[in-house]
């Protein structure tokens, strides 16, 4: 097979697995909440489009849903089809980077991204992750083609005009955009001032250089307030969310979020999912580096360190409190917490500067976003499974670099010793292709209404469609039309789980308060503290009652596992049944 052949593969195997059966699985609660607000703005654009509020995040999430519905209809799938449609996007986005990495770097992180299984399933998610990571990329290629070519003298502001544009929308996707910010800009200082050091350059500017800076950050800046303001206030209907989304609410929220600590995850709980979801990408991190840093005594050395730290940190995952000083300092509870900034900060830094040396720029700049990211999401104290695919995604691009390096050396090489290198490198991309593919499949189609894996915060459980279908049945038996029955959703999480499917299925008779319930309601779905309350009247009014689940989570830090359970469920993906439940009464006349 050529090249061409695999490339051809990896977009099929890659949109198949996004883009088949998306009403499959039953909607999150967060899915249903970005899916009503879409479909508000759709049915009324004048009077219900989205205010800001920056739990919900940005924007642009709502305004294309909005038009996906105008196009496809309104439905599960179709609201799906956004993620699915912007993860196609991010999976072939190493395209961009082609001219930088190669073609078999690019080619290899395509592979990594289609057959993903983290970014398979949050690309059939109705999130805003996929949006932001394919804006982000656009800006960073936008920014590097302008660079490129001001040093070529061939103008480049078409590239900055790009940039300018896809910053401004990824402003209005998700306050993970600062995170990006933070890291292209960081890198960007880093270079330059690398360049002016190896150069003996040390005087800051020029006046021509201060003047066509000046111009540059004058385009960019118009550009970006631009598009930003237009987007973020849903197309200048709401003028506050300009400040609240860019300087005001939105740190007050996230920095809020920061301390909470909704999930209370360790700090190498990214890691750890990608141990689990992307063994792949974890041996490119690590195997990978060291075989493609070999050369460099400061990488050799603080590989080693990084070995040594693993197996002296690890094992100390005892809680300490109270916490103080540097354990407070880096939001650690352990000293195993410290092994994520070991990772990040002992393998991404001295691969940075020797790549950096080494005048190899692509290199440094895939580097240092991927244990930039690992190290800053890592501290984050919002520890949710779908911010995963913003390692994942870099990761990516730099296991790409790697395994076309590694292609290379064995590839090329007439020395006698590495020729079983090219029968176990190619062992290896089929194994854990097949490996990866089987996990995608298996994590986003058949685990697709249990909550037996670490990917979702809180998994619908399948018994939410079956009662929708109950419903649907009971409406055709009794011939009444789906405005004629009257159902009671009480609670937050019953709620939130059904109410796109009562939209779409055109039920419009509910009652959402305890007071709204008259007798009348041919179905009543409550949480279980509704149910204590309004259970024994509806009791004696007649009403039968099914106790279901409605949601469910499983989070290890619950109940503590020991590393051969670790490993058992690594090989089976299957849990000992031990995950919290969040039960949903459903009262019905018999």
């Amino acid at each position: 097979m050529t090249r061409r052949h695999y490339f051809q593969l990896f977009i099929l195997g890659g949109c198949l697995l996004r883009l088949l059966c998306l009403n499959d699985r039953p909607l999150h609660h967060d899915e249903s909440i970005h899916a009503i607000f879409g479909y508000d703005w759709f049915v009324a654009p004048a009077q219900k489009f989205y205010r800001y509020e920056p739990r919900f995040h940005g924007p642009l999430l709502y305004e294309v849903l909005r038009w996906f519905f105008a196009l496809f209809g309104v439905g599960v799938a179709q609201a799906r089809l956004v993620p699915a449609v912007a993860g196609c996007a991010v999976f072939l986005s190493p395209l961009l980077f082609r001219r930088w990495l190669g073609n078999t770097a690019a080619l290899f992180a395509i592979g990594l991204l289609a057959f993903s299984p983290l970014q398979t399933y949050y690309s059939r998610f109705l999130a805003h992750d996929q949006l932001s990571m394919i804006f982000a990329v656009l800006a960073l290629y936008g920014f590097l083609r302008y660079r490129e070519d001001l040093k070529n003298k061939t103008g480049g502001n078409q590239w900055l005009c790009l940039a300018a544009f896809a910053t401004g929308v990824a402003y209005s996707v998700k306050a993970v955009a600062f995170l990006y910010t933070f890291v292209f800009v960081t890198f960007g200082l880093l270079w330059w001032g690398w360049d002016r050091w190896e150069r003996r350059d040390l005087k800051l500017s020029s006046p021509r250089l201060m003047k066509s800076t000046a111009i540059a950050v004058g385009i960019f800046g118009a550009g970006f307030l631009f598009w930003y303001a237009f987007f973020q206030t849903s197309f200048f209907q709401n003028g506050a969310a300009f400040g609240g989304g860019l300087y005001g609410e939105v740190f007050k929220y996230w920095w809020g979020q920061h301390d909470v600590e909704r999930l209370y995850a360790p700090l190498n709980y990214h890691l750890r999912s990608l141990a689990l979801h992307e063994f792949p990408l974890l041996l490119g991190l690590t195997v990978g580096w060291a075989i493609c840093f070999r050369r460099s005594r400061p990488c050799r050395i603080s590989f080693l360190l990084v070995l040594i730290g693993a197996f002296l940190l690890l094992p100390l995952n005892k809680e300490i409190s109270p916490r103080g000083g540097l354990f407070q300092l880096f939001k650690a509870r352990s000293y195993a917490d410290f092994f994520p900034y070991l990772f990040a900060f002992g393998l991404g830094a001295p691969a940075t500067f020797v790549a950096l040396r080494k005048r190899n720029w692509p290199l440094a700049l895939v580097t240092y976003w991927t244990f930039g990211s690992i190290a800053m999401f890592s501290y984050i104290g919002e520890k949710v499974p779908w911010l995963t695919v913003h390692i994942v995604l870099p990761s990516a691009l730099f296991c790409g670099y790697v395994f076309s390096y590694l292609f290379k050396l064995v590839t090329e090489s007439t020395s006698r010793r590495l020729r079983w290198g090219r029968t176990a490198l190619l062992t290896f991309i089929v194994f854990f292709g097949f490996y990866q593919a089987r996990l995608a499949y298996f994590l986003s189609f058949v685990t697709a209404g249990e909550p037996v894996d670490l990917l979702s915060q809180v998994h619908t459980h399948r018994n939410v469609k079956d009662v929708m279908e109950w419903i649907k049945r009971y409406s055709v038996e009794h011939g009444l039309a789906p405005n004629q029955i009257r159902v009671g959703l009480l609670g937050k999480m019953p709620t939130w789980s059904f109410l796109f499917y009562f939209v779409t299925d055109r039920y419009q008779n509910m009652a959402f308060e305890m007071s709204d319930i008259n007798g009348q309601e041919s179905f009543v779905i409550a949480n279980e503290d509704f149910a204590k309350q309004i259970g024994p009247t509806l009791g004696k009014r007649g009403y039968k009652v099914a106790e279901l689940i409605n949601a469910g989570s499983w989070t290890p830090e619950k109940t503590p596992m020991s590393f051969s359970k670790w490993v058992d469920y690594a090989v089976t993906r299957v849990t000992d049944g031990r995950y919290t439940g969040e039960a949903m009464f459903v009262y019905y006349r018999p």
